[in-house]
């Protein structure tokens, strides 16, 4: 009886791994797949067994091991908005958002899949290697990036020939741009205080420039909804100023 029951256990078990081999197989960068935590025992053991197994983004995966970023229901809110990726579950028929951590790649071996979560669209992967981008610019040397070209649009910050500029608005062929400074300049008058990313930045809604897509630069950092509204409103205001003056 005590043999049969031995024998049992390791016909379960050997099912399991080959489950998950073909889980492995299955699976490709891009995917959010469940998976228990890769954390030695002692550490695991001190986490509630229902909060063990979470959601992970695969970016690359060997013949035994995915590399991934963590996810969570809860936003962490220490990240910035190049640092974590909110994933809209109403794209995906699912019940909660999905919060990436895109600081940190963790390797977690095979047998520690459990299944298949989702499939990122082409829209969530491009802004996701996009916070990569500016991650690597920043030499971020914990992540794995995605083979995929990214789009510059309104709301990015890029720099190019040792200046920043900040995007208000692009077509097919152009970026349109704002100058942006770090430090007070000289003539202060001139000037307003923009928040970029929760950080502070100097802007003069007078001077703008162009820059053809063709045109070699590095993306810096990335605005937030709320930021980019708010900028836009000032161009609009600073504009309708400037006409006054005029008549």
């Amino acid at each position: 009886m005590f043999k049969f029951k031995i024998f049992k256990i390791f016909i379960q078990k050997t099912n399991q791994i080959k489950n998950q081999k073909k889980l492995l197989e299955s699976i490709k960068p891009g995917d959010l797949v469940w998976a228990k935590m890769p954390l030695p025992k002692k550490e695991l053991n001190q986490i509630e067994e229902n909060h063990q197994v979470r959601p992970y983004l695969i970016a690359y995966k060997d013949k035994f091991n995915i590399y991934a970023y963590k996810s969570s229901s809860k936003s962490y809110e220490r990240l910035n908005n190049y640092e974590e990726y909110s994933i809209n579950s109403l794209r995906y028929n699912r019940n909660k958002n999905s919060f990436i951590d895109l600081t940190k790649i963790y390797k977690i071996p095979f047998f520690n899949l459990k299944s298949r979560y989702i499939t990122l669209n082409q829209f969530d992967l491009k802004n996701i290697e996009k916070r990569l981008q500016i991650q690597a610019n920043k030499n971020n040397k914990n992540i794995f990036q995605f083979p995929i070209d990214i789009y510059i649009l309104e709301g990015d910050v890029v720099e190019v020939n040792n200046q920043l500029y900040y995007i208000y608005a692009s077509d097919n062929v152009y970026i349109y741009c704002l100058n942006l400074f770090k430090y007070n300049p000289k003539d202060i008058k001139k000037y307003e205080i923009i928040s970029i990313n929760s950080k502070m930045y100097y802007v003069s809604f007078k001077e703008m420039t162009s820059f053809k897509r063709t045109t070699k630069m590095k993306i810096v950092d990335i605005a937030y909804k709320s930021e980019k509204e708010v900028i836009l409103e000032k161009k609009f205001l600073s504009k309708k100023a400037l006409k006054k003056q005029k008549k």
